[in-house]
């Protein structure tokens, strides 16, 4: 209700809230999983219109009550994962899921709950905390296409070639990054 008419129209064609896709996956993994996944939020998303609000204090105030329901709700994520994932090292917990998996999903919650608590708290991120998301979000990429290539069924070579690939092409930009921001922090990096 708050994005409505509060978005960009470029947002909106993105595919960042919703896909086409979006409604009959949430569909087929309910009816596959068993598991009920309330549709109505993807419905609400496809009726979404572009246009620019007048902010109020009561929107500002209505969006502070969500991110702080939101920051706990990370919180208790990462605790339960962090759990999960110390009884998995500690033998005491049995799963098909890599440790390195369990750790990689606590550590994008843990980023996003950094990154909302900086909005919360009304602060805006320093140019260095601008490189290490970007750095961030790059090794998250490359660990995703790591973790495909081992989920991928051993006869879907090419799929695992492709996601190899990937894994070793942000491999060279981490790499990259880190002797570009050497550089930019010895020399230019106000130019931001």
């Amino acid at each position: 209700m708050l994005a409505n008419e509060n978005v960009s129209i470029s947002l909106l064609s993105s595919d960042e809230i919703v896909t086409k896709n979006t409604l009959n996956a949430e569909q087929k993994t309910s009816n596959l999983s068993g598991v009920l996944i309330d549709t109505d939020i993807t419905k609400k998303d496809t009726m979404l219109k572009s246009g620019i609000k007048n902010v109020s204090d009561q929107m500002v105030n209505d969006i502070s009550s969500i991110n702080k329901r939101t920051l706990l709700v990370i919180e208790n994520l990462i605790d339960f994962k962090n759990e999960i994932l110390n009884n998995v090292l500690s033998c005491k917990m049995y799963t098909t899921n890599y440790p390195l998996l369990i750790s990689h999903i606590m550590n994008e919650a843990k980023m996003y709950h950094a990154l909302l608590s900086k909005i919360e708290s009304r602060k805006l991120l320093t140019k260095n905390e601008f490189y290490e998301q970007e750095l961030f979000c790059n090794n998250i990429k490359k660990e995703h296409a790591l973790f495909i290539c081992g989920l991928l069924y051993p006869s879907e070579e090419k799929l695992i070639q492709t996601a190899d690939t990937y894994a070793k092409e942000y491999k060279m930009i981490i790499e990259n990054h880190g002797n570009n921001f050497a550089y930019l922090t010895s020399s230019s990096l106000n130019v931001f």
